[in-house]
């Protein structure tokens, strides 16, 4: 690749810090913001069409919840490999890649009307999906400033994620109409080629990536193309080479020695932890939430009405922890955001299981929950691969991503029982319950990484 130098001096500097984000940083947020527009699209539909999918296809609940234990299987495949080949060949490559794959297997799902290519399709898209979240992150925590970082996480993913009671508007006006319309709401993500293609030409290669891989002159140029300074990041290199042990990118089991070897392992188990507790208890509530209602007897539009409402707490609560994210060293955070979320959830499933009557206060009460459950994972997202080196950075993230999401789909096999025995009761008190060790830990053992450079923190 022929990188073409700036002129004029060179400006010493730690990447963007100190610097306003620049127009090109806004854009390169846009594309990745529809990028995430189409993938939740993608990913949330299941939390609408599934007793249309059942009827369509003669399906059962257990048969249901395979489906969504093979999708966070390919979600926990999604996050290593993702992370594995992004630290290899680059965030951008895939990134895009990944939208692809989302892209190509949901229309895949519209177009089968046999449940075992159903799953299949499902397991690769959740592998796309999983792949692209974590490169996401990691690519916005590496192209922003100390300053901001988290907070741009937080605002795109709000925006990327009003497509979330978008799909719900959509999918409450179409779903009663005709039993086999969910097919045509999987197809639609086809739109989503569009920003794939722009992302091709315009997006850039993360900088910290490339100074990684000693390509310092085309880092470099990466940070001038985004912010129009010509900076010297030789001081950056230099310090990752005084730093033997985050000089070389590792992967594989060199990775894995790392991230449980003596340095990093409490640090590792931690970030274990709370990624399953925050995890867990938001799968729970968005995939059984619109079922569990209709089995404790509630009509299928008002059960979808009240599934749509609580959509908009999604973008809601990515700029709530866009917002809270950054403060009290991203710890405190995590644990206010958690215990908001306990409560949420604790009020809900009560009101829940005592009466349906009300669908009003029922549809406050899950917009709270899908607020603070997703204040929390923007909290979350950025304090993984904030705590790890740049050399393991992505890896890591898809490993504790990815344990999150196998996790999530050992537990989803317990859930039709728990439904079966409380409804809406037995559901929440397994995601509370989830919810508190979250907060426990973080707690006890967690750190802060909130406004400080990412090379101060991981050292």
């Amino acid at each position: 690749m022929k990188v073409q130098l700036a002129e004029g001096p060179k400006v010493k500097n730690n990447y963007f810090d100190g610097y306003p984000v620049g127009k090109k940083q806004l854009f390169i947020m846009f594309i990745m913001i529809a990028g995430t527009f189409f993938e939740q699209i993608d990913n949330q539909l299941t939390s609408f069409v599934g007793p249309n999918v059942m009827y369509s296809l003669g399906i059962s609940t257990q048969d249901w919840a395979l489906m969504s234990t093979v999708t966070l299987v390919g979600m926990t495949l999604g996050g290593i490999v993702g992370g594995y080949i992004s630290d290899a060949i680059g965030r951008k490559k895939v990134f895009l890649s990944s939208l692809g794959i989302v892209i190509v297997m949901a229309v895949g799902c519209g177009f089968t009307s046999n449940f075992t290519l159903f799953l299949a399709f499902r397991l690769l898209q959740g592998l796309g999906v999983m792949s692209m979240t974590v490169t996401f992150v990691t690519y916005l925590l590496e192209i922003t400033p100390r300053e901001q970082r988290g907070k741009w996480e937080g605002v795109c993913a709000g925006v990327g994620y009003i497509a979330i009671p978008f799909i719900g508007i959509v999918a409450s006006w179409a779903l009663p109409l005709d039993v086999n319309a969910w097919r045509f709401l999987f197809i639609a993500s086809s739109i989503g080629l569009i920003p794939l293609i722009i992302g091709i030409v315009v997006m850039p290669e993360s900088p910290r990536w490339l100074v990684e891989q000693g390509r310092v002159a085309e880092a470099e140029q990466s940070v001038r193309s985004l912010i129009h300074v010509n900076v010297d990041l030789s001081d950056a290199y230099a310090r990752l080479q005084a730093n033997k042990a985050n000089a070389k990118a590792l992967r594989g089991m060199a990775a894995l020695r790392k991230l449980f070897g003596k340095e990093y392992r409490k640090r590792t188990i931690v970030l274990l932890v709370v990624c399953m507790a925050q995890t867990c208890p938001f799968a729970i509530m968005t995939q059984w939430n619109n079922i569990t209602l209709q089995a404790m007897g509630l009509g299928e539009q008002v059960s979808l009405i009240i599934t749509t409402v609580g959509t908009f707490g999604s973008p809601l609560g990515c700029f709530l922890g866009a917002w809270l994210g950054p403060k009290g060293g991203r710890k405190k955070s995590i644990a206010v955001s958690l215990a908001l979320q306990i409560a949420a959830f604790l009020a809900y499933s009560s009101v829940a299981s005592a009466s349906l009557s009300n669908p009003v206060l029922l549809g406050t009460l899950y917009l709270l929950c899908l607020v603070f459950a997703n204040c929390t994972l923007i909290c979350c997202n950025p304090y993984y691969g904030e705590s790890l080196p740049t050399n393991v950075r992505n890896f890591g993230s898809g490993i504790v991503h990815s344990s999150g999401r196998l996790f999530t789909a050992a537990v989803m096999t317990v859930v039709p029982t728990l439904m079966a025995w409380g409804g809406m009761f037995g559901v929440g008190i397994l995601a509370v319950g989830l919810l508190c060790i979250g907060i426990v830990t973080i707690l006890a053992f967690g750190w802060n990484t909130g406004r400080r450079p990412l090379e101060e923190i991981t050292e």
